[in-house]
């Protein structure tokens, strides 16, 4: 068949040697603008940029905060205590590794000392001091749901 100079609204299997200056309306009607994207996709409220942290089950105290000791039941292991101090001290300039001492002048437990190192004390060596240049690393205080 030879092509025609009119547009039709039945496809060619081959292209025009004219294109349309100006593309049907009737196909495109349903596409909407780049405006009308946003509140299509996400309803008016398009999603936060900002990264969500996940949770932790630790937290970090003041420096030279208390006895230089976590409370009972908020003491962080030596196993634990490595992954716990980079949660919460994400802000820091931590060195990946754990120090382990029995050093007379420190806290006891799990502790960042200067913000660079990760350092953990045995509770049972005594001599648990505050430091102001030693923050605690605790594990939260999970409270018991009320019985029904």
């Amino acid at each position: 068949s030879t092509p025609s100079s009119e547009p039709s609204s039945v496809p060619s299997r081959r292209p025009s040697s004219t294109p349309s200056s100006e593309p049907s309306s009737k196909h495109l009607s349903s596409i909407p603008s780049l405006s009308e994207i946003p509140s299509v996709i996400f309803n008016g409220n398009p999603p936060s940029l900002t990264p969500t942290l996940p949770v932790s089950n630790f937290e970090l105290y003041p420096v030279g905060f208390d006895a230089g000791i976590c409370a009972r039941l908020k003491d962080v292991t030596k196993q634990e205590c490595l992954k716990a101090a980079l949660e919460v001290g994400a802000e820091m300039n931590l060195n990946a590794f754990l120090n382990v001492g029995s050093w007379d002048w420190s806290p006891c437990g799990c502790f960042i000392y200067e913000e660079i190192l990760i350092n953990y004390k045995d509770p049972s060596d005594g001599n648990c001091f505050a430091q102001d240049d030693s923050n605690l690393v605790c594990r939260k205080m999970i409270s018991a749901s009320p019985s029904p």
